[in-house]
């Protein structure tokens, strides 16, 4: 008998195990082919996302060294704010006002050369400044006065 004719005779007579076998290699088909298509469409959202996000990049001072740094210069000179007296400030004197650290800001021309890389589609830039007096002297507060109180539903 020929291998064909022996097979079909097979599959004839064993109907509900042919018939398992074929959804048993059906479901399988379907799942890799599922599996593909969502590798496939999860790589094809990433590289449109990354071609279309554009980066945003801020630059600007290091505030946590500099930060660091006036704890450091408090612990050595043993400032304490509790006993601060505005009116013994000498701008000048390391021990009543700690030294400005050497810090190099970005110019104009350097933020414009910034922008002018290949790859900068767009910026803008905003200088921001702080200004303080050692003429204002803090307020003690004396009472406070509630006049409702905030819940979900609003003011009560």
């Amino acid at each position: 008998m020929n291998f064909f004719k022996r097979a079909l005779t097979s599959l004839i007579k064993q109907v509900g195990k042919t018939v398992i076998l074929f959804l048993l290699v059906f479901i399988l088909a379907t799942a890799i082919v599922g599996a593909i298509s969502v590798r496939d469409a999860i790589n094809n959202t990433d590289t449109n996302l990354r071609h279309n996000m554009r980066p945003i990049v801020t630059i600007h001072h290091d505030f946590i060294s500099f930060n660091e740094y006036l704890m450091e210069w408090q612990e050595n000179v043993g400032f304490n704010w509790n006993r601060f007296d505005p009116d013994s400030i000498d701008i000048n004197d390391p021990s009543t006002f700690p030294p400005r650290p050497s810090v190099q800001n970005l110019t104009t021309s350097d933020i414009r050369a910034i922008g002018a890389l290949e790859g900068v589609k767009d910026f803008a830039y905003t200088i921001v400044e702080t200004l303080f007096s050692f003429d204002l002297h803090p307020m003690e507060i004396i009472s406070i006065v509630v006049l409702g109180t905030m819940t979900c539903d609003g003011l009560t």
